[in-house]
């Protein structure tokens, strides 16, 4: 949103080019906190930004889950801000949990978006048994009046609820 004064925004590999056309594209003035996980420090590369930015660069060595704990142990500064995960799904949907559940914002002030799957065969499994059946949650939350997103907040609920 327009009003944004600062932005936590956290990716693994697979969300890296991602972050960095955000970082490009940030007014000055904007204060971003960056948390990016790449399989070695050696692959570190320049994220420039017009916004102030802090950067922290994670590795698998920091430990699994390593980019949901710096959401949540992230303490928010004064102002509005906004919240970019993305990585994969699991994490994702942890964050989601965490912003929308446990800070109480609005689906307006974050997104979180799952890249890819850690042991996707056994979700693909799964998702074959009770996914069709899931797939109504999304249509029938629309059709009630919410927005997409907050459809798909539904859907991912559901997910997780099945085992997804």
């Amino acid at each position: 949103p327009a009003e944004t004064a600062w932005l936590l925004l956290a990716a693994d590999l697979t969300g890296l080019p991602a972050l960095a056309r955000i970082l490009r594209g940030l007014a000055p003035g904007v204060t971003a906190y960056a948390y990016v996980e790449v399989p070695e420090l050696a692959d570190r590369q320049p994220l420039p930004s017009p916004a102030t930015l802090h950067l922290t660069w994670r590795t698998p060595q920091d430990g699994p889950g390593r980019l949901v704990a710096d959401v949540r142990g992230f303490t928010p500064p004064a102002g509005p801000g906004y919240v970019w995960f993305a990585g994969e799904a699991a994490d994702s949907r942890a964050v989601r949990r965490h912003v929308r559940g446990t800070l109480g914002w609005p689906v307006e002030r974050y997104r979180s978006l799952g890249y890819w799957q850690r042991d996707k065969e056994r979700w693909d499994r799964r998702y074959a048994e009770v996914g069709p059946g899931l797939e109504s949650v999304y249509r029938e939350a629309v059709a009630a009046g919410h927005s997409s997103t907050e459809a798909l907040e539904l859907y991912d609920e559901a997910l997780a609820a099945a085992g997804l």
